[in-house]
């Protein structure tokens, strides 16, 4: 089977997915960009005043700083949970909340690794990302932690790499 036509399927697929569960994803989404309007809303309206150098506001900044990228790290696998079981944004949430240490273990490791592979220079790095992308998938889809949702990435990538190498420029242009 052609490259373009697999990739033409794959689109296919993916706008199927989006079309059913679009109201799903987008409020799973909204969530964390709330948070991050109302950071900046309060920056906006603080800006040059008294206020904005008291301790009352700086703990009302880092709180409300380590909350939204808590709720965007956290909305990550709650949106590839959607997708998987057609959950609702609370069902979703729910349920990534009970497994949310192990999520933050995996990314703690994909973050280890990927950020190793680019310090040995550019290339590796770049291999490790791609070997490493679908962990996240492989947590949610085959409830595989740590390292061996790491590994079995890599074994998916591994056996399609040609494949997926092809899908990263296509998908850069659409």
């Amino acid at each position: 089977m052609d490259s373009s036509l697999r990739f033409y399927n794959l689109l296919k697929e993916s706008w199927a997915v989006l079309k059913r569960q679009y109201k799903n994803l987008i409020t799973i989404s909204a969530l964390p960009f709330l948070f991050f309007i109302l950071s900046a809303e309060l920056s906006r309206l603080t800006l040059g005043t008294p206020f904005m150098h008291s301790y009352l506001y700086s703990v009302l900044s880092l709180s409300l700083n380590i909350f939204k990228y808590f709720l965007l790290f956290w909305s990550i696998p709650s949106l590839i949970y959607s997708i998987k079981n057609n959950a609702s944004p609370g069902d979703s949430y729910g349920q990534i909340y009970k497994v949310l240490p192990d999520y933050l273990r995996l990314a703690f490791l994909f973050i280890v690794i990927t950020l190793g592979g680019y310090l040995f220079f550019i290339i590796p790095g770049y291999i490790f990302s791609i070997w490493l992308s679908l962990s996240f998938f492989v947590f949610i889809y085959e409830g595989k932690k740590g390292f061996s949702a790491l590994s079995r990435s890599r074994q998916l990538v591994k056996r399609n790499f040609l494949s997926f190498l092809a899908l990263i420029p296509k998908s850069c242009t659409c």
